[in-house]
């Protein structure tokens, strides 16, 4: 019916500039990955890394950036405490997720995400995905042209950031693309 829902949904779209959640000038933002101790050792070092990227990057958030103070909250969703994730969850305004391992639980607070409001960020590593991707969005097939990333289904018609963190070039690409991405959501970089 027209004019009973005023919002517009764009699927292709990286990031919609929005109001963000919190209007006392806190803002947080959440990372949601899967780590374990049983993962091989190339995988921990690449996550780790990226985790310290991103801390990098919500750092530089609050140094340059004088829109209120900003936190990360992590949630490894293999830590089984749902209740305290959904939580953290509830008050977040950013999600970053990191979606490589295509877990089932990533996923879900993924779209948790979505559907509480959050600006989601899916994030890849291209350097450890299959060579094709599923689906039939230009999105979805133009990364995997150009990176060879296999992307799901469920997030193939929504861009996402590949990133490699392979050497410091690589590193400073990421923090590069995760300091845009941020700056558009938050209105910055229009």
């Amino acid at each position: 019916m027209e004019g009973e829902n005023n919002m517009f949904i764009c699927p292709n779209a990286f990031c919609i500039s929005q109001d963000l959640h919190s209007s006392n000038g806190y803002h947080e933002v959440v990372m949601i990955y899967s780590y374990s101790e049983t993962f091989e050792k190339a995988e921990k070092e690449a996550l780790h890394c990226f985790v310290r990227i991103v801390k990098t990057v919500i750092e530089e958030l609050n140094k340059t950036i004088q829109i209120g103070t900003w936190a990360l909250k992590l949630i490894n969703v293999n830590n089984k405490e749902l209740k305290k994730d959904c939580e953290t969850l509830y008050n977040a305004d950013i999600a970053i997720v990191e979606c490589t391992r295509k877990d089932a639980n990533v996923f879900y607070m993924l779209g948790m995400a979505h559907a509480l409001g959050c600006l989601v960020c899916p994030c890849f590593r291209a350097d450890t995905v299959e060579e094709k991707a599923e689906g039939n969005t230009e999105t979805g097939k133009k990364a995997a042209r150009d990176t060879g990333i296999k992307i799901p289904f469920d997030v193939h018609g929504r861009q996402s950031l590949i990133y490699r963190v392979v050497n410091i070039e690589d590193q400073e690409d990421l923090k590069e693309k995760l300091i845009n991405w941020i700056n558009h959501c938050i209105g910055l970089n229009e």
